[in-house]
């Protein structure tokens, strides 16, 4: 992974052995989102169209949740919430759920269905 001053942002996939995390800040221009397998000890950067910090996996883990913003802030925003599917050979495809997401603090997902 390089240089780095640790993670802004991690988020677990259910049922393997895989985290997303994101390393840097954008305001800095060092924002970079990977996927880590903890399995076989190795790291790839995703090749987003635009840096994303990680919020999230959605409870079946076939969708990365990413934001603009990371940090918990009275009134932060307005934030852009994307839905990336990553396909296989690394192809990824993301969908803008919202750009108006104010002070988005997000735990996790449940499945109710």
């Amino acid at each position: 992974m390089g240089p780095y001053s640790g993670f802004t942002s991690l988020a677990w996939r259910t049922g393997t052995q895989t985290v997303a995390a994101s390393t840097g800040f954008d305001t800095n221009g060092d924002l970079k989102t990977w996927l880590l397998d903890l399995r076989h000890d190795s790291a790839v950067q995703l090749r987003l169209p635009k840096a994303r910090y990680v919020a999230g996996w959605d409870p079946g883990g076939d969708v990365l949740i990413l934001s603009t913003g990371w940090q918990i802030l009275a009134n932060g925003g307005p934030y852009e919430i994307i839905a990336a599917k990553i396909g296989a050979g690394g192809s990824i495809s993301t969908t803008v759920l919202t750009q108006k997401a104010v002070t988005f603090p997000v735990v996790g997902f449940v499945r109710t269905a």
